[in-house]
């Protein structure tokens, strides 16, 4: 007698939603080891870690308009490739350029 998991023709449905699942539960795993590696090694505190993730995600917020740019006005592979380097070395001169700045927050005890 042989064993078939999978003679049931849902089975295949639930072994792949099984595994859509457990990889968006493991997916956040790699964002917990970096939330306590500034947390607890480079000192920042929670509003800054936060900060620093909107910084991340804006990207993700910009793809859309970028790809409707893109298909609007028919760019090529190679000159999209082309404005986005430029565009990359342009800011990073002009991230090179500007001085540091350090924003002050008072804290309540401040006050008191």
């Amino acid at each position: 007698m042989s064993f078939n998991l999978f003679k049931n023709k849902f089975a295949y449905i639930f072994a792949l939603s099984a595994c859509v699942y457990f990889g968006q539960g493991i997916e956040g795993l790699p964002g917990s080891a970096f939330f306590f590696y500034l947390k607890e090694t480079l000192g920042y505190d929670e509003s800054k870690i936060m900060y620093l993730g909107s910084l991340i995600g804006l990207a993700w917020l910009i793809k859309p308009v970028i790809g409707y740019l893109i298909d609007t006005f028919h760019l090529t592979k190679r000159t999209w490739i082309l404005l986005s380097l430029a565009l990359s070395t342009i800011i990073s001169i002009f991230i090179g350029i500007i001085p540091t700045v350090t924003i002050y927050r008072p804290n309540r005890a401040d006050f008191n």
